[in-house]
């Protein structure tokens, strides 16, 4: 999980940086990244597993936003 937060927060920072234009216009992007874990001990339900991580993560991103966006949440 470390690892994940880490390559995302790298991700976010250079999104942070980027020079973006839209319309002619200099505009300022970033991104909130919700990061979760999914458990491959139960291979018979790891669609269910991936499920839950992915609703896990997605929770984590709108917490980050409500939080005052640019965020990487693990927890």
């Amino acid at each position: 999980l470390k690892t994940s937060v880490q390559a995302m927060d790298m991700a976010r920072s250079v999104i942070e940086h980027t020079k973006t234009v839209f319309y002619n216009k200099q505009i300022g992007v970033t991104i909130s990244v919700g990061v979760a874990e999914y458990s491959k001990n139960d291979l018979l339900d790891l669609h269910h597993n991936i499920e839950i991580a992915v609703t896990l993560a997605d929770e984590r991103m709108y917490k980050g936003k409500q939080q005052g966006k640019n965020i990487v949440i693990s927890q």
